[in-house]
């Protein structure tokens, strides 16, 4: 099963993505993190998030730029200097202004999708890029 770590902190978003993820990509384990600091101690399987069984390392990070703890640039410029994180599927899933996109693609982010109120945009790229034959590599 392929684990997608999406980052927001915002309870009703991270439910709302979560539900459409389990009735419309079952075969995706979806979890949530809810600040910068998690994000990081998941990848690196320190502290609570040690155990690999309980937090598999995710297949794809999901990242919202406006977040109130921690800056998710930040966290997407660590990740794509980490040789073990370089070529790991990075998607920026946010309301905000258009120049944060840029920055993040600037940054390595592999695509940025405009968070929409249904959540059905992140959802239907989770659907294509899992679905590819590839097996999910772009």
């Amino acid at each position: 099963m392929k684990t997608v770590l999406y980052l927001e902190d915002e309870a009703a978003d991270s439910l709302l993505c979560w539900l459409k993820a389990q009735q419309e990509l079952p075969e995706i384990d979806f979890r949530i993190a809810n600040n910068t600091k998690q994000v990081i101690q998941w990848l690196n399987g320190e502290g609570y998030y040690a155990n690999r069984d309980r937090f598999p390392l995710p297949h794809m990070l999901v990242l919202d730029l406006k977040m109130n703890d921690g800056d998710p640039l930040e966290l997407l410029h660590a990740v794509r200097v980490d040789q073990r994180f370089r070529n790991m599927p990075v998607i920026v899933y946010s309301a905000a202004e258009p120049e944060y996109f840029q920055q993040a693609l600037e940054l390595g982010a592999t695509k940025c999708l405009r968070k929409m109120d249904d959540r059905v945009t992140l959802i239907d790229y989770l659907k294509n890029h899992f679905q590819q034959p590839s097996g999910g590599v772009e």
